[in-house]
């Protein structure tokens, strides 16, 4: 959430956002193209403007690939699309494991 406040303290403006930066809620008369995380945003595409890439609010993820691999042993930093560290959504350790039939082993 982003607030302007007039000089009394009442609200003047204000921006809400989703988790990725999807605008939620906006009132009218917003003067700044600076949004989320302080990201330029372009209007035209619906992406912001990190300094180096696109980045595509609705999907989470930037539309080209990080140049750089910051550690490659690390599988999640192998997906350069993704901003920072996500979790997966899709499935739980213990989802995949009772898939693919792995069982606790007490010590």
């Amino acid at each position: 959430m982003a607030l302007t406040l007039l000089s009394n303290g009442t609200r003047d403006k204000e921006l809400r956002y989703k988790p990725y930066g999807d605008t939620r809620y906006i009132t009218s008369g917003q003067k700044t193209n600076y949004r989320f995380t302080g990201q330029r945003w372009d209007q035209g595409h619906g992406l912001y403007w990190y300094n180096s890439r696109w980045f595509d609010p609705l999907i989470g993820r930037f539309m080209q690939a990080d140049s750089i691999v910051p550690q490659p042993g690390n599988p999640q930093a192998l997906n350069r699309y993704l901003k920072g560290r996500q979790p997966c959504r899709c499935y739980t350790c213990v989802t995949i494991a009772t898939t693919i039939g792995l069982r606790r082993v007490s010590s």
